[in-house]
């Protein structure tokens, strides 16, 4: 098969008009499209998604998904062949380029002041839905493990409002969701407001609305998606407890 960028000019003549400015897009500057989002594209190509869609169609493949992946592997490996050892380099250096993306936009005040919330509050839970359940999960052993106790929370809706309910102002809920895709945290936000309970919140998406409603905002850096479809956010959750946990055990020395 031949590689995703030879494929745009085998296919060009067949193209409508808003295919080709994908096209144009790609062929102008491949490493910069593939660090945007969807979203991103159609916005600033004033498409629609159906036309990206069928984009990635006739160049054979199923969808924008693939036909992402494919481009991105290529231009890491300069190879349109799919041999293993590629493979690893390429899923290794998107992680590697995700956690260095994290230490750039995040600071040493952001955990110190989430820790001490933390070490100050008289209950903790920590909250998770669907795969962000594993994350929220994990603060609550690695938590356990410097003798501290956070109760994970995780898919369990009806629980999830009575434990809002029966907060004190001097306990903490710590939130872990990726966009809040279902809604569940921005339906919650009369009930948070009408609780002085305090609230930390860590997502990739600074513009939810719960973010109103936090005492403590962490933003992990949105862009991780661009370094591969497939690729899980968690592990960035998962570095971020292990910061987080070393600050604590740090502040307790103290």
């Amino acid at each position: 098969m031949m590689n995703p960028i030879d494929l745009i000019g085998l296919n060009y003549e067949k193209m409508t008009k808003n295919e080709r400015k994908i096209a144009d897009m790609i062929i102008a500057d491949p490493k910069k499209f593939i660090r945007y989002d969807l979203p991103d594209i159609i916005e600033k190509l004033q498409i629609s998604k159906s036309a990206m869609v069928r984009f990635c169609k006739k160049m054979g493949f199923s969808g924008y998904n693939e036909y992402f992946y494919e481009l991105r592997r290529f231009l890491m490996t300069g190879d349109q062949t799919s041999h293993q050892e590629d493979m690893i380099h390429t899923i290794s250096d998107a992680y590697i380029s995700g956690i260095q993306d994290l230490e750039k936009n995040l600071t040493s005040a952001e955990f110190k002041a989430l820790a001490h919330m933390i070490l100050n509050s008289r209950k903790i839970w920590s909250f998770g839905l669907n795969r962000s359940a594993l994350s929220a999960q994990q603060m609550s052993l690695r938590a356990l493990s410097v003798n501290i106790d956070i109760q994970p929370v995780i898919n369990d809706i009806t629980y999830m409002k009575d434990i809002i309910r029966i907060a004190r102002p001097e306990d903490l809920i710590i939130i872990f969701t990726v966009m809040d895709n279902t809604n569940f945290y921005t339906e919650m936000m009369p009930l948070f407001n009408q609780k002085n309970v305090r609230l930390a919140l860590i997502t990739f998406n600074k513009n939810l609305n719960i973010a109103q409603c936090t005492d403590h905002l962490t933003v992990l850096p949105a862009n991780f998606k661009t370094y591969g479809t497939f690729y899980d956010e968690q592990t960035l959750f998962f570095i971020f407890i292990e910061i987080l946990v070393h600050e604590m055990i740090a502040q307790k020395k103290d």
